[in-house]
């Protein structure tokens, strides 16, 4: 499997950086949602106020930024599955 040696008990951003690395290094064709869009040629300064940015938006509402994309990413990994029995 391509989550095979990925430890799920690490921190969600590591989690999901490594979660689709698999899924592209292993070409799998699997809708990810992109609901903000980034330029082109964003840098990694610019990248970090924008992320620092939603996750200062998702505390002012009450949401756990790492729960979020703990789930978000368990969801991924059972598309990945799901796929992989196909």
């Amino acid at each position: 499997s391509a989550i095979d040696g990925v430890p799920l008990a690490q921190p969600a951003l590591p989690l999901a950086t490594k979660v689709l690395y698999r899924l592209k290094k292993l070409n799998y064709d699997l809708a990810v949602s992109e609901p903000i869009k980034l330029k082109d040629d964003v840098d990694q300064d610019q990248f970090g106020q924008i992320l620092l940015g939603l996750i200062t938006q998702a505390v002012d509402k009450g949401l756990d930024p790492e729960a979020a994309l703990r789930q978000a990413t368990k969801e991924l990994i059972v598309q990945i599955q799901e796929h992989e029995t196909r």
